[in-house]
């Protein structure tokens, strides 16, 4: 069978599953307990996260480990929502995102955020022209792909497996801050 859907599910490689069977097998302690077997385990996940931190380049208290994108994205909207809302309340998505992002961005909007939607083509891809209107309604003399002081998110699904698509906008210029 040849798998192609990647965006949904990756297989999982044999050296991270033979490393979760290790690890699952091995070290069966709650990694918050005080017990031999607990602070075992609470070695393995401080020394995962110092590798993966070291990897991205970033501080270990940066990494928080979630159950899955739908507990990550309520966690990362919703409190970049609260930290910035003394600089605005604008929040800037597409009509092609996960239904993890929609929760989120409804319960925001009936806290006062305000939600607005960039238009996409048929294929989900994002037209730039209808973002830098909402940029220019802002009044503030930046470049269009730069967040103004109003908007305070935007977010925007790359690749999607239900449309397919791989967004070939060069996105690391829509989002610059």
């Amino acid at each position: 069978m040849i798998y192609l859907d990647y965006s949904a599910t990756t297989m999982t490689s044999r050296e991270v599953l033979d490393s979760f069977v290790q690890s699952s097998t091995k070290y069966i302690g709650n990694p918050n307990s005080l017990h031999k077997l607990g602070v075992e385990a609470n070695n393995l996940i401080a020394k995962a996260t110092s590798q993966i931190a070291n990897i991205l380049g970033v501080k270990e208290n940066e990494i928080i480990y979630t159950s899955g994108a739908s507990e990550s994205n309520n966690q990362a909207l919703k409190g970049i929502a609260y930290k910035y809302q003394n600089r605005g309340k604008h929040i800037i998505t597409t009509n092609f995102e996960h239904s993890s992002i929609y929760g989120p961005l409804t319960f925001l909007s009936e806290l006062g955020f305000d939600v607005d939607f960039v238009e996409s083509d048929d294929n989900g891809i994002v037209d730039l022209e209808n973002l830098k209107n909402y940029c220019e309604s802002e009044n503030y003399d930046y470049e269009f792909w730069r967040i103004t002081y109003n908007q305070i998110l935007r977010t925007y699904c790359y690749c999607t497996n239900e449309f397919e698509k791989l967004d070939e906008d060069p996105l690391g210029t829509v989002i610059e801050f």
